[in-house]
């Protein structure tokens, strides 16, 4: 029974030990492939919810600030509800510009939001002369205003945003580029482990063979012997303490 049980524990380790490597390759392929797919999905949307705060951040000076005053002054909205509209685009860009700058900023966004400091401190000033003009109802204060200042304190700022946005685009490239890179280098990996497990495994399953294949010979040698002799009393003799 000991020896049956050798012999068992032989075929067993060389059914089981491929299974159980390539089990745990495929486990770790999959799990790997995940973390990267997660991992890209991540970056993606984070870069889209930045896109978005920064194009929201332009529309509302286009449609908030300069839109508005450009209808105030031609007498086509009245100055209470263009004040109110202005003060809730200035809060809207300021929030949103705020939050843009707490997110994880990449290096190139770093530079270029300090860049943006100055700029943004004149859009700023310009948009409170705008609302000020507002309510006070001076029409003709805020068209010398929107003719000589207005563009020239905004457009700077928007035109860095524009900027921003387009960093964002080569940002998300870049990254997605550097995730497929990535996922080569682990598939070449992989495909070393695997090829490494392989060569152990066939070298495995060839010292079983030997160690089968090797008394059976004797075995068969012997029986020959036999029979050729006429001569019962040869015996085999095995060095292994089972029927190998």
């Amino acid at each position: 029974m000991k020896a049956l049980a050798r012999v068992s524990s032989k075929v067993i380790i060389l059914s089981l030990i491929p299974l159980i490597t390539f089990s745990a390759i495929l486990f770790a392929s999959m799990k790997i492939t995940a973390d990267r797919y997660h991992n890209s999905q991540h970056m993606l949307e984070f870069r889209l919810h930045q896109t978005e705060q920064l194009n929201l951040i332009i529309r509302t000076f286009t449609s908030g600030i300069i839109d508005t005053t450009h209808k105030t002054r031609s007498g086509m909205a009245l100055w209470q509800d263009s004040q109110k509209q202005v003060a809730s685009a200035i809060e809207t860009i300021t929030q949103q510009w705020q939050g843009y700058k707490a997110t994880e900023l990449s290096a190139q966004e770093v530079t270029l939001v300090k860049s943006m400091a100055p700029l943004y401190q004149n859009s700023e000033k310009a948009m409170n002369k705008i609302s000020a003009f507002m309510a006070e109802a001076s029409s003709y204060s805020m068209g010398n205003f929107v003719d000589l200042h207005m563009y020239a304190a905004l457009e700077p700022f928007l035109l860095k945003l524009d900027q921003l946005v387009v960093l964002q685009k080569e940002l998300a490239r870049e990254e997605i580029l550097l995730n497929a890179e990535l996922a080569s280098k682990t598939n070449q990996m992989l495909f070393l482990v695997v090829s490494c497990i392989a060569l152990v495994i066939l070298l495995l399953g060839l010292s079983i063979f030997r160690s089968i294949s090797k008394p059976l010979k004797h075995l068969q040698q012997t029986i020959t012997n036999v029979e050729k002799q006429s001569n019962l009393a040869l015996r085999v003799t095995l060095d292994s303490q089972d029927e190998f």
